[in-house]
């Protein structure tokens, strides 16, 4: 059986499709078209990316909803 804090990291990170999670990796970042793996990396490092990184042990998330803000707000066009 498993663990409350593993329970907690599989509903927060979730093993299911990036539409049910509450934080995206940088893979997924990859897959939604936000740059190469490399690049990601390297803007995270350099604390550059336009969302702010999760530092879990040596791996690197950023807020669904984050992304879904900046997503929304670059498909508004003022003008």
């Amino acid at each position: 059986m498993e663990d409350k804090e593993a329970k907690a990291i599989k509903r927060i990170v979730g093993e299911g499709p990036t539409d049910t999670r509450l934080v995206l990796t940088i893979d997924n970042l990859v897959k939604l078209g936000f740059g190469s793996r490399n690049t990601l990396y390297r803007l995270a490092r350099l604390n550059q990316l336009p969302v702010p990184t999760i530092e879990v042990g040596h791996r690197l998330y950023v807020s669904k909803l984050a992304v879904d803000r900046l997503l929304e707000g670059a498909g508004s066009h003022e003008g």
